[in-house]
């Protein structure tokens, strides 16, 4: 999957299926992985990594606000399982999308796409965290650097798969940025109106009014 994902989804997607770990196996494996990350993070280290950031702030309003990531950090992870399960079918719609005058795979070869790229990167991120958790600095640098890992990782496979030229790659990058934009904000606003309605965000606007009055 790092030199040649076409061989390995490819094949899946042809009906191979003794060579390589199928790709529901391959993304349960990661989902295990993950759910080690999270348990050590968790129990561990959640609270050492942010007082070191903490420790850095000055303002009151910054603390407010971080508490509320730390909080917002604790419900990602406790519900990570069923986000990486989410956002497949939702990855592969966007791909599909972008690819609409390519005839080579359909939806659901899409997901299956997904599922191999999305765990592969997960596994090698997750791995990574684990072994630089011990430092909050290290483990900082190497999320940012995991996140554009997801990107270019993505780019790669697909520009493997279709055979892209660098210029097409660049034109469908951009489609799928905006249109995946567009999901996000869709998303977010509907999650926005269940988080209201549930009544979580109370306690951040209870914390952000507070920090206002002490700094005000």
């Amino acid at each position: 999957l790092y030199r040649n994902p076409e061989d390995v989804i490819g094949g899946y997607i042809n009906g191979v299926r003794k060579k390589y770990m199928s790709a529901f196996g391959y993304f349960a494996l990661s989902l295990s992985i993950a759910g080690i990350y999270v348990f050590i993070l968790r129990e561990y280290f959640m609270d050492s990594i942010f007082e070191n950031i903490s420790s850095e702030t000055i303002q009151n309003q910054d603390q407010a606000q971080l508490d509320f990531v730390k909080q917002f950090t604790n419900s990602i992870n406790e519900y990570q399982a069923l986000l990486s399960i989410l956002s497949i079918p939702i990855l592969a719609l966007i791909s599909r999308i972008v690819f609409w005058n390519y005839k080579q795979f359909n939806y659901l070869e899409h997901v299956v796409i997904y599922l191999y790229a999305f765990s592969h990167i997960n596994l090698t991120v997750y791995i990574l965290a684990i072994l630089t958790i011990w430092s909050p600095s290290i483990y900082l640098f190497f999320s940012f650097v995991g996140t554009i890992g997801y990107v270019i990782y993505l780019c790669y496979v697909l520009k493997r798969l279709y055979g892209l030229s660098f210029k097409k790659l660049i034109l469908k990058t951009s489609l799928f940025a905006l249109i995946g934009s567009i999901f996000f904000l869709i998303i977010s606003i509907l999650v926005g109106i269940i988080m209201f309605k549930m009544g979580m965000l109370d306690e951040l606007i209870e914390n952000i009014k507070a920090a206002n009055e002490v700094t005000g």
